[in-house]
């Protein structure tokens, strides 16, 4: 299977580069790679380009008049029969109408190089027209959420590239903290709509949050619950009974043992899907290495930064060392303390 992930704070990075994956850390500020006019021009990508211009340049005050749509719509066909190395926004930008105060030459001048924006999408080359060899693929976009400027232009190119990599394969897309990205207008939209089909398309979405209230408060929390078949629930001595039975749909029973699982001991979980529901343990006792790789913290990924730079981007290169140096600082703290 293919799987696709949606990271915040980098939080699964060592977990899927170890899988070997491609994975895309997206910075504010510096160039990120994303240069959606040098994909091959097809119909549907036409049409995604216009609709990517018309999200980075209309605004509340300033909408699109149809005379504007004719004339990126014609500037988009202009770029499309341009070499690849041509196709970017600062070329469309000069196929644009310049006059009159405000005109769509000047206000795509922000997305363009030396433009402020111009790092988001005309400073690099495209680094993800090429993944439908890639069956592990990883974005962190954790500095955009902060910036709905940049945030749901950027989303909405990443989720263009998801979309493109389903052919009928199966198919795992992952996404981090999911409410954050139901704050996106056009994640939250995509999340609705693809959670009715991607069964059909012979393959499943996967979310998780820290705290169910952040999910419920969306005004898609409720779908995005009823389309998800099976829910896995972690202990929680503090859950509000409003939002597990009646947000969830847990029975008082269910509810109850999600507030004294903890108690318990261990790592017990509840896994739930339609009416029946099953405590589960996840016993990890004995494998620090592999909660290394499966839950990075900060150190960690500044180590995986140190690591990678030294030995490469071949797991079964820098991975071992990554391991040795993480139980050597283990060693030398456990020494300090004692």
């Amino acid at each position: 299977p293919r799987l696709v992930l949606f990271d915040l704070d980098r939080g699964c990075e060592i977990a899927m580069r170890a899988l070997g994956a491609r994975y895309f850390t997206l910075e504010a500020g510096k160039p990120t790679g994303c240069n959606p006019l040098q994909l091959e021009p097809t119909p549907a990508r036409i049409q995604f380009w216009e609709q990517l211009v018309h999200t980075c340049i209309e605004t509340s005050t300033l909408p699109l008049l149809p005379a504007d749509e004719r004339a990126i719509a014609d500037a988009v066909q202009a770029v499309a029969m341009m070499p690849a190395a041509l196709r970017r926004f600062s070329t469309l930008r000069q196929n644009l109408p310049k006059t009159g105060e405000n005109s769509l030459y000047e206000r795509l001048g922000r997305w363009c190089r030396g433009g402020a924006l111009g790092w988001v999408f005309d400073e690099a080359d495209d680094r993800l027209g090429d993944l439908h060899g890639a069956s592990v693929i990883g974005f962190d976009t954790t500095e955009f959420l902060d910036l709905p400027e940049v945030r749901t232009p950027v989303m909405l190119y990443l989720l263009h590239v998801m979309e493109e990599l389903v052919n009928g394969e199966r198919l795992i897309y992952v996404i981090s903290e999911f409410w954050k990205a139901l704050d996106h207008p056009i994640f939250s939209e995509f999340a609705k709509q693809k959670q009715k089909t991607i069964r059909k398309q012979n393959g499943l979405g996967i979310f998780d949050t820290q705290s169910p209230s952040d999910v419920l408060r969306h005004a898609i929390g409720r779908t995005m619950v009823e389309q998800s078949v099976t829910k896995i629930f972690l202990a929680n001595p503090e859950a509000v009974r409003e939002e597990y039975v009646d947000g969830f749909g847990l029975s008082l029973a269910e509810f109850e043992i999600i507030r004294s699982l903890g108690a318990l001991g261990g790592r017990r979980f509840m896994v739930k899907q339609g009416h029946a529901s099953a405590i589960c343990e996840l016993d990890l006792s004995g494998m620090d290495d592999f909660i290394t790789v499966l839950s990075a913290t900060t150190d960690n990924v500044a180590l995986l930064d140190e690591v990678r730079e030294r030995h490469g981007n071949d797991p079964f290169q820098w991975l071992p060392e990554l391991l040795r140096e993480v139980q050597d600082r283990k060693t030398r703290t456990s020494r300090s303390g004692s």
